[in-house]
């Protein structure tokens, strides 16, 4: 049976580190294994509202049953709203990190068409851009998919942002 939300199971979150999980320092690590350390990535550009539904919806992920239901889910966010509220305060559209590191690069493949401004001569090529389409981080044409998937590879592998920036919280309950 699982059990349904009450204000006796409202959890005590605190905030111990910021940043990726490469940089966790060895004594927050040690803390997981008293207590539940959750990690919220958090984005350029995030704002608090954001990040507490994010917090709301780690807290099920790892403090309740995979059985869940949708209502029982829904229920067990909304009893962790005022814990979310009180470790991550201020208004709800305040960015949560002014100043955090961009995201991960997530370098892609794009097929080039044969409309595209400045390649219209290699229609069919591939080159690689950032993962939200934005930039062209390797603007050489490629004959293939592998190819380029193999250059998105390698800039990935060498992004010192490839893992996310996030907040980690210990949780009590």
């Amino acid at each position: 049976m699982i059990p349904t939300p009450s204000p006796v199971v409202t959890p005590r979150l605190k905030c111990v580190f910021r940043g990726s999980a490469a940089s966790l320092p060895d004594a927050v690590r040690a803390t997981a294994h008293d207590t539940l350390l959750v990690p919220v990535a958090v984005a350029p550009e995030d704002h608090l509202d954001f990040t507490r539904l994010a917090l709301m919806d780690a807290l099920v992920i790892h403090a309740m049953p995979d059985n869940l239901t949708p209502d029982q889910t829904t229920a067990w966010r909304a009893a962790f709203e005022q814990a979310a509220i009180a470790a991550c305060p201020g208004h709800p559209a305040d960015y949560t990190e002014p100043f955090e590191p961009p995201p991960p690069l997530d370098a892609t493949p794009w097929q080039i068409n044969e409309d595209h401004e400045g390649y219209a001569h290699k229609p069919g090529h591939w080159i690689v851009l950032s993962g939200d389409g934005t930039d062209e981080t390797d603007p050489t044409p490629h004959r293939t998919r592998e190819e380029a998937q193999a250059v998105a590879d390698r800039l990935n592998a060498e992004d010192p942002h490839r893992d996310p920036y996030s907040y980690w919280f210990t949780v009590t309950f």
